[in-house]
């Protein structure tokens, strides 16, 4: 998160083991170059309404309990103990949700899963 042109923030996802932890950047060039790597994708992005409506048709129960998890903030750590998956099935049950949508990455997943026009269950 860049809070404006001298400071910005990093959540920690590098070190295991350490929790709610994370960078306070306050180095010119560091923050620069954090504010123009994000300008630039802001710049290619696709606007919201350019990306059309989402269907629920490709995607199993477990997979939408998946992402219902995902969606509420529990990591896919986490989301396998939640309802009773290996983190490995719970990889699987991901890339299987990439694959049947066409995305590379979860990031893709979950902008999709954030307008899919689907009634939530259980």
């Amino acid at each position: 998160m860049i809070i404006d042109r001298q400071h910005a923030f990093v959540d920690n996802h590098v070190i295991k083991g350490e929790g709610n932890s994370g960078w306070h950047l306050f180095d010119r060039a560091a923050v620069a170059w954090a504010r123009s790597i994000f300008e630039m994708f802001w710049d290619h992005a696709t606007r919201w309404q350019d990306i059309g409506p989402a269907t629920c048709d490709p995607l199993s129960e477990r997979q939408w309990r998946i992402l219902r998890e995902l969606d509420a903030g529990y990591s896919q750590q986490q989301v396998g103990g939640r309802i009773g998956l290996s983190r490995r099935a719970v990889d699987k049950e991901l890339a299987t949700v990439r694959e049947a949508l066409g995305f590379k990455t979860m990031y893709q997943v979950m902008s999709w899963y954030g307008r899919a026009q689907c009634p939530p269950v259980g």
